[in-house]
């Protein structure tokens, strides 16, 4: 049996099957379009898009994260970044860790230089945040006085130093600073007995009595900044 077509339905029969092809490209560029391919083994998390919302090109739409493989991301004030490299220790949460990058370009906006840490810990939550101890400089046996001990006049810095009883006021040079006490580079030396308390009130030359307090000397110590 021969079946017998006319040019019109060869034609139509072409032209439903490119239609056909060109729908099934549209269909596929659709399919990527929507598609999330995750580029590694992990957890989805939070959706931060739900059905109906609008969204762009470079939207986050769901949280992905791989538990097992965390880094903690820091930023490093500019005037320390010289004094940072890449491989160094790194303290996180009292365990010893090494810097594993670090952006040695300053944000213009923050002042500050991007760093990472590769990190392991078994029980932390992405997204927490935990303290870091960044040593940016090494000051070793040198003069530690408290903070509240140093004050300033016409923008130099002097502290009042009992020498038998009597007032001197000598002026230093501070170097480091944390949170409760303050390096004195130069003025000082070990031994010598300063005062912490009432400055406004006192003036070279007075008499003193001298309390017995244990953080009233200069103390020599060992730290990393």
């Amino acid at each position: 049996m021969i079946n017998v077509l006319n040019k019109q339905t060869i034609e139509d029969s072409k032209r439903a099957w490119l239609e056909t092809q060109n729908a099934l490209s549209q269909a596929n560029m659709a399919w990527d379009q929507t598609r999330f391919v995750a580029p590694f083994d992990g957890i989805v998390g939070v959706y931060k898009s739900r059905e109906g919302d609008q969204v762009q090109p470079g939207d986050q739409i769901v949280t992905f994260y791989d538990p097992n493989q965390l880094f903690v991301e820091l930023d490093i004030p500019s005037k320390f970044v010289k004094n940072v490299h890449v491989k160094q220790a790194v303290m996180v949460q009292g365990k010893p860790f090494i810097l594993s990058s670090l952006q040695k370009m300053i944000d213009p906006d923050t002042h500050m230089a991007p760093a990472t840490v590769d990190y392991v810990c078994s029980g932390c939550l992405v997204g927490e945040i935990i303290p870091i101890q960044l040593p940016v400089k090494m000051h070793q046996a040198v003069n530690w006085v408290p903070t509240e001990a140093v004050f300033q006049q016409e923008g130099k810095y002097y502290v009042y130093v009992v020498d038998n009883n009597k007032l001197n006021r000598v002026m230093v040079k501070p170097g480091l600073q944390e949170k409760t006490r303050l390096e004195v580079i130069s003025g000082l030396k070990e031994g010598d007995t300063v005062v912490i308390k009432n400055q406004a009130r006192l003036q070279p030359g007075m008499t003193v009595q001298i309390a017995e307090a244990p953080d009233a000397s200069v103390d020599n110590a060992d730290t990393d900044d």
